[in-house]
């Protein structure tokens, strides 16, 4: 019975490591390389941190640049975005910062 409740604890503890200590579990580059390939609007994407809120749910924030003449639908752009991070990374909550090209 110890072993059981040994190897449970064991990984109760080695699962919440990545929360209490909010570090990164996934690749910011595949995540950065991902956003890039599916999103064409995207030119580059900088300063991003992601970090686990819970099991399996994270969290992330980025600057985005996008072309000046993108602007009007970069609300278009964001919640594309923001769907496919849920689907693919299960990012649940992103807060991006646009910046645009002159």
């Amino acid at each position: 019975m110890a072993v059981v409740i040994a190897k449970w604890a064991f990984q109760v503890l080695k699962d919440s490591t990545n929360t209490l200590l909010e570090s990164s579990p996934l690749s910011i580059e595949e995540v950065k390389e991902y956003i890039q390939e599916k999103h064409k609007e995207v030119l580059d994407i900088h300063d991003i941190h992601i970090w686990e809120i819970t099991q399996d749910m994270y969290n992330l924030t980025a600057h985005i640049l996008i072309d000046e003449k993108d602007i009007k639908k970069y609300e278009k752009i964001l919640t594309e975005i923001n769907h496919s991070l849920e689907h693919k990374y299960s990012i649940v909550h992103s807060t991006f910062q646009f910046e645009f090209t002159r």
